[in-house]
Order: structure tokens, then C-alpha cells, then sequence
């Protein structure tokens, strides 16, 4: 069974609508450096990562600016596109080789018409969803570099293994020398 039967499984779906579900995603491989959605543009497709990372990012006066890192398990979207069709805010890009589950938009409509507790599903991942950004947002806003590196060691450990010192730095909201000098103090 791949990862994204067993989320579906997880919810208490039954075989035979994890089958259905699964046969309206398309697996796709990503190399390092591909885009799954480039700033500026229309998008309509979702995506949940079976493996590999993800780096959302907008680039502003010659900055890179990382706002969120996906990997194993995460969903990936442009928010404004799938849902409002409006241009995305951010580019998407693979960090590494990833394979991801693509669905598009209509096909997403049609599984919550389709498929009984499915628009429920997407509901209870919408709430997630909102709950990490407006966390990540107050977490932002609240803690100082040093309390946000510990709450990624505590909350998201495999991102430190994976994950380059570069967009590490980012996500905090500090410079790499600075998250340089958070980790000697932290250990």
C-alpha cells in the first residue's frame, strides 16, 4: 500500500473507496530544481508528497524569502490558485527528487460528489491547514530565532536531516551565520 492509500486509510475510509479515490491521483517524479508551481501562474492541481521535499518561496528585490518546507506526508498547493483562481503568491519547487500524487482541481470536485465522507476529509485537512499557518504565523510574530529553532527540533526533527542550513535559516527568519550560532548555544 503507498502513502497516499494509507492517508486515506488512516481516515477510516474502506478499501474500496481508498481504491476509487486513489485512481483519480496520478503519481508524478519531480527532479531537483522542478517547479510543481512557478509565482505568477495559474495553477489547478494538489499535490500529497509520497517522498522528497518541497520548497515554497517568493523572490523579492534580488531575495529568496522560504516561507514553508513540505516534505514526506505533506500536501502541497498554492492556496490562492486551487481555491480562489488566482495567480500563486509563491513559487513550489523540489528541493530533491520527489515523487508526488497529483490530483486536479475538477477531479477533487468530483471525488467530493463522488465519494461519501470525502468532502469531510477535505474539511478536516482545510482545518489543519489553517491551524498550521495561523501557528506558524503567531509562532512567527511571538517567539524569539532561538525558541523557534527548538520548536523545530521538537515538532519537525526530520527536517533537520534533510534539510540544508540555507532554508533551515529561512523558515526561522534568520541568516545561516545566525542559525550557525543558535545551534552552538542550543547544544
Amino acid at each position: 500500500m503507498n502513502q497516499l492509500e494509507l492517508l486515506f486509510k488512516s481516515y477510516s475510509f474502506g478499501d474500496d473507496d481508498v481504491l476509487e479515490i486513489s485512481k483519480y491521483f496520478e503519481l508524478r517524479h519531480f527532479k531537483k530544481g522542478d517547479f510543481f508551481l512557478k509565482q505568477e501562474l495559474l495553477g489547478d492541481s494538489l499535490g500529497f508528497i509520497q517522498n522528497g521535499l518541497f520548497q515554497f518561496y517568493v523572490e523579492t528585490d534580488g531575495n529568496t524569502i522560504t516561507s514553508y518546507i513540505a516534505y514526506r506526508n505533506d500536501f502541497i498547493l498554492s492556496i490562492a490558485c486551487f481555491f480562489a483562481n488566482q495567480p500563486s503568491k509563491e513559487n513550489i519547487i523540489a528541493l530533491v527528487d520527489s515523487d508526488v500524487w497529483i490530483i486536479s482541481k475538477t477531479n477533487f470536485k468530483a471525488l467530493q460528489e463522488n465519494i461519501n465522507g470525502f468532502k469531510e476529509f477535505y474539511v478536516l485537512v482545510l482545518e489543519k491547514l489553517l491551524v498550521c499557518i495561523d501557528e506558524s504565523r503567531f509562532d512567527y510574530i511571538t517567539l524569539k530565532p532561538e525558541d523557534r529553532y527548538l520548536k523545530l527540533i521538537r515538532e519537525e526533527p526530520e527536517l533537520l536531516q534533510q534539510v540544508s542550513l540555507k532554508y533551515l535559516s529561512a523558515l526561522i527568519g534568520v541568516t545561516p551565520r545566525h542559525l550557525s550560532r543558535i545551534r552552538k548555544n542550543v547544544r
